[in-house]
């Protein structure tokens, strides 16, 4: 269940039917957490191929195994003071500009 001030939604990316799986909490119109998502449409299934969130109590990415798991962790936002709502910006930027690299770079980790 999501708590509330929760939305999630999902963003077409790429030609292949990949898309960005989005999931916003705000409280008072503020970005208090997020997860934001980039899946590739490979085998007839969504895949999580990197993933940017908020767990941990920092904003971070995880770059993903064809299991889901986590294989590197990357504090993209050490040492500075960005606001989760612009953190969630530049990762959505990220995804959206380099989505097919991370798709290769998923495609070349198949087991």
């Amino acid at each position: 269940m999501m708590p509330e001030g929760t939305k999630e939604f999902f963003r077409p990316v790429g030609p292949s039917g990949d898309t960005l799986r989005v999931q916003i909490t705000t409280e008072r119109g503020e970005v208090t957490a997020f997860v934001i998502q980039y899946e590739a449409w490979i085998e007839g299934a969504h895949r999580p191929v990197v993933r940017y969130d908020t767990a941990h109590g920092k904003a971070h990415r995880d770059t993903l195994d064809w299991n889901g798991n986590t294989i590197d962790k990357a504090w993209a936002w050490d040492g500075t003071d960005l606001s989760y709502k612009e953190a969630l910006m530049s990762a959505a930027s990220d995804l959206i500009q380099n989505w097919a690299a991370y798709r290769e770079a998923f495609l070349r980790r198949k087991p």
